[in-house]
């Protein structure tokens, strides 16, 4: 039974508290061998948390599942490392948010790690968001594209890498379409940054641009950063010259916790 001290752990909260939207995560990772898998979950159901393992499908379920994935890599050294992606059911608010943490916990009590294959994925509900809402959202991340780029590491950038393409590459697509569908269907390529295709399976916008990640911290600061900016899209285009930060409306706190992340990267790549 889940108790109320296993839903308060002491992270650091930097997502707000507004969440009310429905969004789903995926969070691919490396596991030190598959009897893990069992482990996690033993771990996860005395929490209260169902999970359960799947082949690979793109099925929305009501539980979490773990399923295997394709793009992920193990460490070439390391042989009995198995590639897994826990992926969420529909989330929504403060207690799904204390759920990220448990999951996040868990696996690093069981050893899971990620490597540069991993990458950390929100899907955004875009039922609610109008043809010009998504305009809005690929022309904002478009023009910021360099400041967001300098949020997550060096292999996320640019179009560096082919799970993550630049979001400038879908621009001239979708800037004539009316309608949504016409929008999605004019993109031929889901592994973009903003994954537009998303939406004819479930009615999602994929962020895809993070790095792998088992951090909390990490996770809930970026699942925040993705609802500011489409709440940014929603409230209209403002002056391209904006500031990142501004545009996101984003706290003292989140702007402390981003740029020490951006320095991070920057003594990393020294």
């Amino acid at each position: 039974m889940t108790t109320q001290n296993d839903l308060e752990l002491e992270t650091t909260d930097i997502i707000s508290n507004n969440i009310d939207e429905a969004f789903g995560i995926e969070i691919e990772c490396l596991l030190p061998e598959l009897a893990s898998i069992e482990s996690l979950i033993n771990i996860l159901t005395v929490k209260g948390i169902d999970v359960q393992t799947e082949y690979y499908n793109h099925g929305t379920k009501t539980y979490w599942k773990i399923i295997t994935d394709s793009s992920v890599h193990t460490n070439s050294d390391n042989y009995q490392q198995i590639a897994r992606e826990l992926v969420s059911p529909i989330l929504r608010g403060q207690q799904d948010k204390n759920k990220i943490k448990i999951i996040c916990k868990a696996l690093e009590e069981i050893g899971a790690n990620t490597n540069s294959s991993c990458g950390f994925h929100v899907h955004y509900n875009a039922t609610n968001l109008g043809v010009q809402d998504i305009k809005n959202l690929i022309n904002i991340y478009a023009n910021h594209e360099e400041e967001i780029d300098n949020m997550v590491a060096k292999i996320r950038r640019g179009s560096e890498n082919r799970y993550c393409q630049s979001v400038k590459t879908i621009v001239s697509r979708v800037s004539d379409q009316d309608t949504i569908a016409g929008m999605v269907n004019s993109v031929s390529n889901r592994n973009v940054k903003l994954n537009l295709i998303a939406y004819n399976r479930h009615n999602t916008i994929e962020f895809r641009q993070y790095q792998g990640t088992i951090d909390s911290d990490e996770i809930l600061a970026w699942i925040d950063f993705c609802f500011a900016i489409v709440n940014w899209a929603k409230n209209g285009p403002k002056d391209n010259d904006i500031n990142l930060f501004d545009g996101l409306q984003f706290s003292e706190e989140q702007r402390e916790y981003w740029n020490n992340q951006i320095e991070n990267y920057k003594k990393r790549e020294d």
